[in-house]
């Protein structure tokens, strides 16, 4: 749960322009492309679960598969909030370049979205 607002003199808020909240990606409801949902409020619920296939896996590297169901939405107005959803199946590797995931997402909407994503993402929140 996010708000961002910069406090005038007089004690009113308006929205900051400088770093907005934002959602889209991986594990940031994943059928949205990055940065898809923006505004300067957000609201983001996810469940993860992951499960270890053998130990060699995929190049002999541990791998998971696993699933992610998230709801949420980004927005600037109180009135243009819109619950959405997204569920993603992914497909991970602990390589020795760094993690490694490649997935599919579907959403609320008729959105999906494929992904290929090395390391973790960085983020401004």
């Amino acid at each position: 749960l996010g708000a961002d607002h910069i406090f005038d003199g007089s004690g009113c808020t308006r929205p900051t322009s400088l770093a907005p909240l934002y959602l889209g990606g991986f594990q940031s409801m994943g059928a949205y492309q990055m940065g898809q949902l923006m505004g300067d409020r957000l609201l983001h619920v996810q469940a993860t679960y992951m499960y270890r296939l053998s130990e060699g896996g995929i190049l002999h590297q541990p791998t998971f598969i696993g699933f992610v169901a998230e709801a949420g939405d980004a927005w600037i107005s109180s009135t243009d909030y819109a619950e959405k959803y997204s569920g993603t199946a992914f497909i991970g590797v602990d390589s020795k370049i760094g993690d490694i995931f490649f997935g599919a997402a579907s959403g609320s909407g008729g959105n999906h979205n494929v992904f290929l994503q090395l390391g973790r993402r960085f983020s401004l929140w």
